[in-house]
């Protein structure tokens, strides 16, 4: 097969951008929640504004990603595939998403994403589509699969104090951007998740500092927004993408008495995952270490 446009493009309106994610979907689910993967996509196109060499793929196969059964692919991947279904899982309340990285490709020391795949939970989509929530978790889960996850930033050493009380992010654009969020902190910036166990602590920023910021592990009550704030699009620079600094949300610390107390929070109960496989010489998959 050659190259194969997905869902997204025929929503660009002809707009060129030099990063492109190319979402196809494995099933086929309401309008309104594939538009919520579109605007999810449009804005890190915002963020990420730097092209990555075109990468072929030459799978002829069926192939699997985490247990995940994807199609086979014989093509030139720009920037980046996500293989997306929305369907049942577990019911409300359970398991909301399942996303992460599946391939990615090597180059001078970074490990970029080429292709990636999110799951949610029908039951779970439908609530936080009813109450205005779901574009904004969709644009979380789509963070997760370009690589701010704990298995990324320890691959890059951007990680101090993984599975402790305080662990914290260390890459220098993150941590250049963290005055711009005007947080009074005494802590070592950029604090991660501590709490919330597996899919939470070590993958998010810290909740308890950070609160609605797009990238905590925990959705805000309804009519509270959830920025996009310069400093995870520091740690999207960190890890190797060329980024729009200007792109970032507007964060102010004086409006985050706004959120709801943790009661009437929402975590986010994710199964993350990073790649399983790179895509080495002829385009073939070659298992990661």
């Amino acid at each position: 097969a050659g190259r194969r446009r997905g869902d997204l493009d025929a929503r660009l309106d002809g707009v060129a951008r030099p990063f492109t994610i190319d979402i196809r979907f494995l099933n086929s689910p309401p309008a309104d929640l594939r538009d919520a993967y579109v605007a999810g996509a449009m804005r890190w196109m915002e963020v990420i504004t730097g092209d990555l060499p075109d990468i072929v793929i030459n799978q002829p196969d069926q192939w699997s990603c985490r247990g995940i059964a994807l199609p086979q692919m014989t093509e030139t991947i720009d920037d980046m595939v996500i293989f997306a279904r929305i369907g049942p899982d577990d019911g409300p309340g359970g398991v909301l998403a399942r996303a992460g990285p599946c391939t990615t490709v090597e180059r001078a020391g970074t490990r970029l994403t080429s292709i990636g795949y999110m799951q949610f939970d029908v039951a779970d989509a439908d609530l936080l589509n009813n109450t205005n929530r779901f574009t904004a978790v969709v644009a979380h889960e789509m963070g997760h699969v370009l690589g701010l996850l704990n298995d990324r930033w320890r691959f890059h050493g951007l990680i101090t104090g993984e599975g402790s009380t305080d662990p914290f992010f260390t890459g220098s654009q993150a941590v250049a951007a963290w005055p711009l969020l005007g947080i009074s902190y005494s802590g070592t910036p950029v604090p991660i998740e501590n709490d919330g166990g597996v899919g939470t602590a070590d993958s998010h920023w810290r909740e308890s500092i950070l609160v609605e910021e797009l990238m905590t592990g925990w959705i805000e009550a309804t009519g509270v927004p959830m920025p996009l704030s310069a400093v995870t699009v520091g740690a999207i620079a960190d890890i190797g993408y060329v980024v729009n600094p200007a792109a970032a949300d507007p964060y102010t610390p004086g409006l985050r008495g706004l959120a709801a107390p943790m009661g009437a929070k929402i975590r986010l109960n994710e199964v993350l995952h990073d790649a399983q496989y790179t895509i080495g010489t002829g385009g073939r998959l070659t298992p990661i270490d």
